[in-house]
């Protein structure tokens, strides 16, 4: 069950992104669109985009074990997903259904934790110079030259 609702490959946990997304479109025909929802939105949409850029192709690297998207960072990013798809379906529909505009506070608040260590981990990403690609040293990589 655990594997139902948590796994970042899930599709029930794609299904609750879907409707959280819906949920953004209901909550702006009802017209309770606010600049702290915008914020929110855009702290979202930066989540999203995190587990979708590929963060290592300058890396010729076969993986024995792993997909292209569980590498170093971006494993990170993609879990990172599934708590914000259940925070943005939930504050979403309850927005909508006439929440006070409290909820996305405490949503936003939530979204901007996951937004700060996505933050940390990409500076460091940059900052780091070394040339050994991702997962070197957890013995899962060959190299290809």
């Amino acid at each position: 069950m655990l594997r139902l609702l948590f796994n970042r490959e899930s599709k029930f946990v794609l299904a609750v992104e879907m409707a959280g997304l819906a949920g953004f479109a209901a909550v702006i025909i009802a017209g309770k669109f606010s600049f702290v929802f915008g914020l929110y939105a855009l702290a979202y949409i930066f989540i999203r985009f995190c587990s979708l850029y590929n963060w290592y192709a300058k890396f010729n690297v076969a993986y024995a074990n792993l997909k292209k998207d569980e590498l170093g960072i971006r494993l990170h990013f993609k879990k990172a997903i599934v708590p914000a798809s259940y925070i943005i379906a939930i504050s979403n529909w309850l927005l909508v259904f006439g929440a006070g505009k409290t909820i996305i506070y405490f949503s936003f608040a939530l979204l901007l934790f996951i937004l700060h260590v996505n933050l940390i981990l990409i500076y460091l990403h940059l900052k780091d110079k070394d040339p050994t690609p991702p997962n070197y040293f957890s013995g899962t990589t060959s190299e290809v030259f």
